[in-house]
Protein backbone atom coordinates (compact mmCIF):
# COMPACT_ATOMS: atom_id res chain seq x y z
CA UNK A 1 0.00 0.00 0.00
CA UNK A 2 2.66 2.58 0.70
CA UNK A 3 4.30 1.71 -2.65
CA UNK A 4 1.06 2.95 -3.95
CA UNK A 5 0.50 5.84 -2.41
CA UNK A 6 3.92 6.81 -3.34
CA UNK A 7 3.52 6.19 -6.88
CA UNK A 8 0.44 8.32 -6.74
CA UNK A 9 2.33 11.21 -5.42
CA UNK A 10 5.52 11.40 -7.74
CA UNK A 11 2.80 10.96 -10.28
CA UNK A 12 0.78 14.12 -9.19
CA UNK A 13 4.27 15.94 -8.60
CA UNK A 14 5.19 14.74 -12.00
CA UNK A 15 1.69 16.22 -14.00
CA UNK A 16 2.04 19.52 -11.75
CA UNK A 17 3.78 22.27 -14.05
CA UNK A 18 6.94 23.32 -12.94
CA UNK A 19 6.68 21.50 -9.70
CA UNK A 20 9.71 19.22 -10.68
CA UNK A 21 11.92 22.40 -12.27
CA UNK A 22 11.60 24.03 -8.88
CA UNK A 23 15.42 23.94 -8.08
CA UNK A 24 16.69 23.98 -11.64
CA UNK A 25 18.41 26.52 -13.77
CA UNK A 26 18.60 27.02 -17.72
CA UNK A 27 21.14 29.13 -19.98
CA UNK A 28 21.73 29.14 -23.44
CA UNK A 29 25.28 29.37 -25.91
CA UNK A 30 25.35 31.36 -29.10
CA UNK A 31 28.01 29.88 -31.66
CA UNK A 32 28.84 32.50 -33.87
CA UNK A 33 31.33 30.98 -36.66
CA UNK A 34 33.43 31.99 -40.04
CA UNK A 35 34.73 29.85 -42.83
CA UNK A 36 37.56 32.01 -43.80
CA UNK A 37 39.73 31.21 -47.65
CA UNK A 38 42.68 28.84 -46.98
CA UNK A 39 45.13 26.88 -48.52
CA UNK A 40 48.33 25.19 -47.58
CA UNK A 41 50.62 23.59 -49.91
CA UNK A 42 53.30 21.01 -49.12
CA UNK A 43 56.23 20.82 -51.66
CA UNK A 44 57.94 17.36 -52.37
CA UNK A 45 60.37 16.28 -50.57
CA UNK A 46 64.02 17.57 -50.68
CA UNK A 47 66.06 15.28 -53.14
CA UNK A 48 69.69 14.77 -51.96
CA UNK A 49 71.16 11.97 -54.14
CA UNK A 50 70.40 12.89 -57.71
CA UNK A 51 73.21 11.46 -60.34
CA UNK A 52 73.45 13.78 -63.15
CA UNK A 53 74.30 12.56 -66.42
CA UNK A 54 75.01 13.86 -69.79
CA UNK A 55 71.55 14.25 -71.28
CA UNK A 56 67.72 14.42 -69.36
CA UNK A 57 67.74 13.51 -65.85
CA UNK A 58 64.43 13.00 -64.14
CA UNK A 59 63.33 12.73 -60.66
CA UNK A 60 59.59 12.76 -59.35
CA UNK A 61 58.11 13.99 -55.94
CA UNK A 62 54.18 14.41 -55.13
CA UNK A 63 53.10 18.12 -54.58
CA UNK A 64 49.73 18.72 -52.01
CA UNK A 65 47.44 20.83 -52.36
CA UNK A 66 44.89 21.89 -49.84
CA UNK A 67 42.07 24.47 -50.49
CA UNK A 68 38.41 25.30 -49.92
CA UNK A 69 38.68 27.50 -53.06
CA UNK A 70 39.85 27.67 -56.41
CA UNK A 71 43.30 28.01 -56.53
CA UNK A 72 46.63 27.18 -58.89
CA UNK A 73 50.14 27.13 -57.73
CA UNK A 74 53.22 28.53 -59.08
CA UNK A 75 57.41 27.68 -58.90
CA UNK A 76 60.10 30.20 -59.06
CA UNK A 77 63.50 30.34 -57.92
CA UNK A 78 63.96 33.16 -55.16
CA UNK A 79 67.99 33.30 -54.83
CA UNK A 80 67.66 32.07 -51.18
CA UNK A 81 70.65 31.50 -49.10
CA UNK A 82 72.93 33.43 -50.67
CA UNK A 83 72.56 32.42 -54.37
CA UNK A 84 74.06 34.37 -57.02
CA UNK A 85 72.50 36.97 -58.83
CA UNK A 86 72.21 35.75 -62.87
CA UNK A 87 71.80 31.74 -61.43
CA UNK A 88 67.70 31.91 -61.92
CA UNK A 89 66.44 28.75 -62.19
CA UNK A 90 69.92 26.81 -62.47
CA UNK A 91 71.76 24.57 -59.86
CA UNK A 92 75.13 26.22 -58.73
CA UNK A 93 77.65 24.31 -56.95
CA UNK A 94 77.38 23.89 -53.25
CA UNK A 95 80.30 23.30 -50.83
CA UNK A 96 77.42 21.60 -48.24
CA UNK A 97 76.29 24.30 -46.18
CA UNK A 98 76.73 27.55 -49.04
CA UNK A 99 76.89 28.25 -52.41
CA UNK A 100 80.72 28.06 -53.66
CA UNK A 101 82.66 31.28 -54.40
CA UNK A 102 83.13 32.16 -57.74
CA UNK A 103 80.71 29.14 -58.53
CA UNK A 104 80.03 26.31 -61.55
CA UNK A 105 76.78 27.43 -62.64
CA UNK A 106 74.87 24.51 -64.47
CA UNK A 107 74.09 25.29 -68.41
CA UNK A 108 70.90 24.57 -68.13
CA UNK A 109 67.56 25.64 -65.73
CA UNK A 110 65.40 23.23 -63.82
CA UNK A 111 62.47 22.41 -65.69
CA UNK A 112 59.11 20.78 -63.77
CA UNK A 113 56.27 18.63 -65.17
CA UNK A 114 52.70 18.64 -63.25
CA UNK A 115 51.45 15.31 -65.02
CA UNK A 116 48.89 16.20 -67.70
CA UNK A 117 50.34 19.89 -67.90
CA UNK A 118 52.61 21.78 -70.07
CA UNK A 119 56.61 21.60 -68.97
CA UNK A 120 57.40 24.82 -67.16
CA UNK A 121 61.41 26.32 -66.90
CA UNK A 122 62.39 27.63 -63.30
CA UNK A 123 63.44 30.81 -63.48
CA UNK A 124 63.47 34.47 -61.16
CA UNK A 125 59.89 35.29 -61.39
CA UNK A 126 56.25 33.01 -60.65
CA UNK A 127 56.01 30.18 -63.71
CA UNK A 128 52.72 28.77 -63.17
CA UNK A 129 52.60 24.93 -63.21
CA UNK A 130 48.78 25.14 -64.09
CA UNK A 131 46.96 26.94 -67.14
CA UNK A 132 44.15 28.61 -65.18
CA UNK A 133 42.86 27.73 -61.58
CA UNK A 134 41.91 24.49 -60.55
CA UNK A 135 38.68 23.75 -58.83
CA UNK A 136 38.43 23.07 -54.65
CA UNK A 137 39.07 19.92 -52.98
CA UNK A 138 40.01 18.67 -50.09
CA UNK A 139 43.49 17.34 -50.44
CA UNK A 140 45.27 17.23 -54.16
CA UNK A 141 47.89 15.09 -54.71
CA UNK A 142 50.20 16.03 -57.70
CA UNK A 143 53.10 13.70 -59.62
CA UNK A 144 55.55 16.43 -59.89
CA UNK A 145 58.91 15.48 -62.54
CA UNK A 146 61.80 17.79 -62.17
CA UNK A 147 64.00 17.41 -65.60
CA UNK A 148 67.47 18.66 -65.27
CA UNK A 149 69.18 18.95 -68.61
CA UNK A 150 72.99 18.08 -68.48
CA UNK A 151 75.03 18.69 -71.78
CA UNK A 152 78.11 16.94 -72.45
CA UNK A 153 80.27 20.05 -72.67
CA UNK A 154 79.99 20.76 -69.17
CA UNK A 155 83.03 19.37 -67.92
CA UNK A 156 83.63 21.71 -65.55
CA UNK A 157 80.76 20.13 -63.72
CA UNK A 158 81.94 17.01 -62.71
CA UNK A 159 83.04 16.16 -59.68
CA UNK A 160 81.49 19.10 -57.69
CA UNK A 161 77.70 19.36 -56.04
CA UNK A 162 75.36 21.68 -56.93
CA UNK A 163 72.07 23.17 -55.06
CA UNK A 164 68.89 24.76 -55.89
CA UNK A 165 65.99 26.17 -53.93
CA UNK A 166 62.54 26.19 -55.49
CA UNK A 167 59.70 27.74 -53.95
CA UNK A 168 56.05 26.78 -54.41
CA UNK A 169 53.42 29.51 -54.15
CA UNK A 170 49.59 28.69 -53.44
CA UNK A 171 47.15 31.21 -54.38
CA UNK A 172 43.53 31.18 -54.33
CA UNK A 173 41.62 32.88 -57.15
CA UNK A 174 39.14 35.36 -57.15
Amino acid sequence: MKRLILALSLAALLATPGAALADSGSGVTAIDCCVPSAIEVDAPDPIDDWELWPGDNTKSGTLTVKSNLAWNVQVMDELDYGKPQGSEGKMVEWTGSAYAEDPVLLANALRFQVEGQDEVTLGGTAQGLWSGCQDPCAVTHFDVSFKQQLDAGETDAVGKNFHIVVTFVAATCD
